[in-house]
């Protein structure tokens, strides 16, 4: 099970508890003063005074004002990305997030000088409130660990008494990493076959219209497909080996048709689509596995069915992209109308009436109506591209082009998808577009890492 954070109120009191304890361990100092006049003259007296403070109270607010929320908002956010689960238990035990401090910015958020800000870190650091930081290009701005006891309940459940005996195989955040200090990407990765096989692929048959309908109609309840995956199975089983497994599904596996290579082109057009919209739209909406199915009947329906249908193969990449981008306008709609009198937005399906579904082609106020939008955007200087959109697109581009080569595919890639690996290509294109696009940047590009199948769709606006 993934660990749970600390309130606020009781991390921040046990910050006074421990202050409190070390400043009333304080070593006393003696000191003998001899009066030389008055009528106490030539008299001694022994004063007892304590040193100065070990942590004083403008080191204290730092760390409960401005570093505590910072770092516990970086824990959520982690929390919310299975990509960065390697980074939160380790075989060495929790670890806390890395939080980005400015020197001039934390000394004009407490209102001292930035001497004094790296005096009060250095006795947080002293005294293991701060475990590590790390400068990162100028002496101002650096990496701050907070101490894993402030962010994280303790203890946490070891590895080895995390799966009882009779437990299956539930995946525990601990096991995934061995080394305790880098993190290369792991299984933990949820891949996008994986999410098309979840939530079951759409019937694409209309766009072979002389193809007789074979097998179980896909989008229909227990509705599955037969292939190599079965194959590879039922040998690994049979065989009892994963040699054995992987040589008989290499051998019962035949390529695939071109027909069945569109077909899961599609299927993950649609996935990706409902993904971001759900993040980007319905943020707030649980849907059933029902509901889930009509809502992808109704995407390809009423979207992509048209629109793959009167365009060649080639293009339909392109069709892909001008839909998403569709759905970033609509946040941007939504987003400066936040009256539901001025927006509303219905449900992605028909409930009663049909074509009144937000995403069915016969509904012109719906999503169809934001064909306009999309040109109009286009017809601008740059084709309308933004810093934030340029960013957005090449951090989407290099992570699929990451993904390809770790399945081994042979695909053209840009040098740095070739030079980096997964997480640290993800830590570049996240810095560049909080940079550029701030908390809205960093939510769009979160919707995008779930549209690839590298977050959850969890609520992914927590406070980086």
């Amino acid at each position: 099970m993934l660990p749970s954070l600390r309130s606020l109120k009781d991390a921040r009191l046990d910050v006074h508890k421990r202050v409190s304890a070390l400043n009333a361990h304080r070593p006393i100092k003696t000191h003998t003063r001899v009066y030389t006049t008055g009528p106490k003259a030539g008299t001694t007296r022994t004063v007892a005074r304590y040193g100065p403070r070990v942590i004083c109270d403008g080191a204290k607010t730092t760390l409960v004002e401005v570093l505590l929320p910072r770092a516990r908002a970086a824990a959520q956010q982690m929390l919310a990305t299975p990509l960065l689960w390697d980074q939160l238990v380790t075989d060495t035990g929790l670890l806390s997030p890395r939080i980005e401090v400015n020197g001039h910015e934390l000394g004009e958020a407490r209102d001292v000088c930035d001497r004094t800000t790296r005096n009060h870190l250095r006795q947080l650091k002293a005294h293991s409130f701060i475990t590590a930081y790390k400068f990162r290009g100028r002496e101002h701005s650096f990496y701050l660990w907070v101490n894993p006891a402030l962010v994280w309940e303790m203890p946490v459940e070891s590895p080895k008494t995390a799966l009882s005996a009779d437990s299956k195989s539930t995946l525990n955040p601990s096991d995934l990493s061995t080394n305790g200090k880098y993190f290369p990407p792991t299984e933990v990765l949820e891949t996008l076959e994986t999410q098309i096989r979840k939530v079951v692929p759409v019937d694409k048959s209309a766009l072979q219209p002389g193809q007789e309908p074979t097998g179980t109609p896909l989008l229909e309840p227990q509705g599955h497909r037969d292939g190599a995956a079965d194959a590879g199975q039922a040998s690994k089983s049979r065989h009892r080996g994963r040699a054995a497994a992987r040589a008989a599904q290499q051998a019962a596996a035949p390529e695939p048709s071109a027909e069945a290579q569109q077909t899961a082109r599609v299927d993950r057009f649609v996935v990706e689509f409902w993904t971001m919209a759900k993040l980007l739209l319905y943020p707030t909406h649980h849907f059933t596995e029902a509901e889930k199915q009509k809502i992808l009947r109704a995407i390809w329906q009423g979207q992509y069915k048209p629109a793959l249908t009167a365009a060649a193969p080639a293009k339909w990449d392109l069709v892909h992209r001008y839909l998403l981008d569709r759905l970033v306008l609509v946040r941007e709609y939504v987003q400066r109308h936040p009256d539901p009198q001025e927006c509303y937005l219905p449900l992605p399906y028909a409930m009663v009436h049909r074509g009144r579904g937000y995403f069915d082609a016969e509904n012109e106020k719906g999503f169809a109506g934001t064909r306009l939008w999309l040109a109009k955007k286009q017809n601008r200087p740059k084709g309308g591209l933004t810093a934030l959109d340029r960013a957005l697109q090449l951090a989407e581009t290099e992570l699929r082009q990451r993904q390809s080569l770790d399945r081994g595919e042979k695909v053209p890639a840009s040098d740095r998808a070739k030079r980096k690996d997964i997480l640290a290509l993800h830590w570049y294109h996240r810095t560049e577009v909080k940079r550029i696009g701030g908390e809205e940047g960093l939510y769009l590009y979160h919707a995008r890492l779930s549209m690839l199948g590298l977050a959850t769709t969890m609520a992914v606006g927590a406070e980086a």
